[in-house]
């Protein structure tokens, strides 16, 4: 039987259509890898009862294959996580084994498969997932994550929750570091979406240049794990990733994670409007301390409440919730204030977090003459105060004293970690009071004694109260 025009598919192009549908591919990436249009391929498939019984045999080939292959999956789909290490993982090799490598033409799927093999052989769950990121992005040149972000994301992993919250100082890579975490999440963390569904990662900033700037990082990422920016390309030969959004809508990276799911990175600055009307697969809420006030048009708040709405279908989904301290009364303060609790876990500075501090400390106290309790005191393991001189090889104790022009109390609260008590009530404080405050100050630091200063109305975690230590007040003393 003559076939139409439309219906005129050459035999190369059926060829590659059969071997797609064999690899259990759906007709849709068989179709665009073959460049027929879907109007032909039916047409052609009604037409031509050869073909369509090919096509038949080819799906049936083709399920087979998928169902052999979820079978020798099925024991590493969810993959058990074991007890965290009381010290830091060791960070990977500088020079990282090849990444997978394939002849001839896989699927998508399978290719990600062998990846996620690969992964539970550096470690179990997640943070086997994170570690072959880790290990994609040294080899691509870019840095490794600090030993304190690894020993982070390990104990968080260990702990199941759902929320990742942590109050790091100023430069203390939070950025760059959560970003590697989220990236492992959206492409290996295993999930079940319904049909027709995209699975979305927002990472919410508290304005467009720092969305900007977290846009650019995923991007570095995504690349340095092998896959390709196919911008602009229509029917493009390889999987990968695509840019989209921008101006005054949310920059967008869609791609498909290693089950095939569609799936997308949203970077845009927090508003309630764009935390709600997708499902959340991941998420990153960087520098929560600036995002909208309680009288402005989207407190963090709120924000909040509407963004773990978005998490209800997916029991994988985690959400990492990072800032340095600004206001002593913030959504981000009482969140950290809250402590551990069966959704989230607080990040702490750890035995090895500790010691290092202490040490730092103890150095700038001798470098500039100083008895200051707060250069002094040993550093508490348990503490929710994490500076960057701890996180940041890069960033020394010593750059940050000089950037806080010398202030050791600014330098704590900006770069330290420490809940900044220069907001909220203690930036309203009267003149007499704010006089008596740098006199006291100042006896403090020129003779040196153990005596602290106390304004009677302060919690009991701020060194000016008598009360400094008590229990019940939420935070822990350093």
């Amino acid at each position: 039987m003559a076939l139409t025009k439309q219906a005129q598919v050459t035999d190369d192009e059926r060829k590659k259509i059969l071997a797609k549908l064999r690899l259990g591919l759906p007709t849709s990436t068989a179709l665009r890898y073959a460049k027929v249009s879907r109007k032909a391929f039916q047409l052609l498939h009604d037409e031509d009862d050869d073909f369509a019984e090919a096509v038949e045999l080819a799906t049936a080939a083709g399920a087979l294959v998928q169902a052999k292959q979820k079978g020798k999956k099925k024991l590493t789909a969810f993959l058990p996580i074991p007890d965290a290490p009381r010290r830091a993982p060791p960070p990977p090799p500088s020079i990282p084994p090849p990444l997978v490598t394939t002849g001839g033409e896989t699927s998508w799927v399978e290719i990600w498969s062998q990846i996620r093999k690969e992964a539970t052989e550096l470690a179990a769950g997640e943070f086997g997932q994170l570690l072959w990121v880790e290990r994609a992005c040294v080899k691509a040149g870019m840095h490794p994550l600090d030993r304190q972000w690894l020993w982070h994301f390990q104990e968080f992993y260990a702990s199941k929750k759902r929320l990742d919250v942590g109050r790091f100082g100023l430069r203390a890579a939070k950025s760059d570091s959560n970003c590697r975490a989220v990236t492992a999440e959206v492409l290996l963390s295993p999930r079940r979406l319904e049909p027709g569904f995209v699975g979305v990662c927002p990472v919410m900033s508290s304005n467009m240049s720092e969305a900007d700037d977290r846009f650019d990082t995923i991007v570095q990422i995504l690349s340095a794990c092998g896959l390709t920016d196919l911008t602009g390309i229509r029917q493009p030969e390889a999987e990968g990733f695509q840019r989209g959004g921008g101006g005054n809508s949310a920059r967008v990276i869609s791609l498909r994670d290693a089950q095939g799911y569609k799936v997308e990175f949203r970077i845009y600055p927090a508003s309630i409007s764009g935390a709600a009307g997708f499902t959340g697969i991941a998420g990153f809420c960087d520098e929560v301390d600036l995002w909208g006030k309680e009288a402005g048009a989207n407190p963090a708040k709120r924000v909040f409440e509407v963004l773990l709405a978005r998490y209800a279908t997916q029991p994988t989904a985690k959400l990492h919730v990072m800032s340095a301290s600004y206001h002593r009364d913030s959504e981000h303060a009482s969140m950290i204030a809250a402590g551990d609790t069966p959704l989230q876990r607080v990040a702490r500075l750890g035995v090895d977090g500790a010691a290092k501090d202490t040490e730092a400390r103890a150095r700038l106290a001798v470098a500039i003459g100083s008895r200051d309790p707060l250069l002094l005191t040993p550093a508490d393991p348990k503490s929710t105060d994490i500076p960057c001189w701890v996180s940041n090889p890069v960033a020394p104790i010593e750059e940050c004293y000089a950037l806080a022009k010398g202030d050791v109390r600014r330098m704590m609260f900006l770069y330290g970690g420490r809940l900044n008590l220069l907001g909220g009530r203690a930036a309203s404080m009267g003149l007499e009071d704010l006089q008596a405050l740098g006199d006291r100050n100042r006896q403090l630091c020129s003779d040196g004694g153990p005596r602290l200063m106390s304004f009677d109305d302060l919690p009991s975690y701020d060194p000016r109260s008598r009360g400094r230590g008590m229990p019940g007040s939420g935070e822990p003393s350093i």
